[in-house]
């Protein structure tokens, strides 16, 4: 992979709300889900890529999406979702080959913001629970970073991929700098609030135009591509 800049913590409410004043982050069901450093819900990856070129725009810099078609142009120097690619080399924080961001075996007391049934996990002391039947988030960098600095690279939302979803691409995927395959019909996500999402190599997938109470999404930029 080329460098690339990364977003320390997932976008917030308050990042959001400055550029949709109107967006409603489950407050209606969840009002510990509206707090301003909660991370930014009911987003779908089409509410993500307009937040990335609205930012860009803010900024000088060129949108990198056509919000037109949704196709992408990742020569432009401005604002968009990770690659998974990018995203799970992130995650590790240098820790190559480990299961989780933490290492191999189970989660640290307190090492971030996860729900395993009707208990928190030992030593966390952060919104871990259900509320009206969906899990409450931590506040954005709650937790310790990973050794590239980066909060939240497993537990509290799941995050928004730029890449469309395919089982078997990386079997025959580029070697440098792959961004998915050129089509498909969902978004990759990875992360998650539940034990079985954490894991770094977890895959999920989801509409593009879907939104959801668990579904976040943080930004990058690219140095060069």
């Amino acid at each position: 992979l080329d460098s690339f800049y990364m977003d320390s913590r997932e976008i917030s409410n308050a990042d959001y709300h400055r550029f949709d004043p109107a967006h409603q982050s489950g407050a209606s069901e969840l009002g510990s889900l509206s707090g301003d450093e909660q991370p930014v819900v009911l987003v779908s990856w089409q509410d993500a890529v307009r937040y990335c070129n609205w930012r860009s725009r803010q900024e000088g810099l060129q949108p990198v999406y056509d919000e037109s078609d949704w196709t992408s142009d990742l020569t432009n120097d401005g604002y968009r979702l990770p690659t998974e690619a990018q995203w799970e080399y992130a995650a590790r924080g240098g820790a190559e080959g480990k299961r989780y961001v933490w290492g191999d075996g189970p989660p640290p007391a307190g090492a971030g913001s996860f729900w395993d049934g009707p208990y928190r996990w030992p030593g966390s002391d952060v919104f871990t629970e259900y509320d009206d039947g969906y899990p409450v988030s931590a506040p954005v960098g709650s937790f310790p970073p990973n050794n590239y600095g980066l909060y939240d690279m497993a537990g509290n939302v799941g995050e928004l991929c730029h890449d469309w979803y395919e089982a078997l691409y990386y079997s025959a995927s580029p070697s440098t700098n792959p961004a998915g395959p050129g089509y498909g019909s969902t978004k990759v996500l990875r992360d998650g609030w539940l034990p079985q999402f954490l894991r770094v190599a977890w895959r999920g997938q989801e509409d593009y135009a879907n939104s959801g109470q668990s579904i976040g999404f943080r930004c990058v930029r690219s140095l060069s591509w």
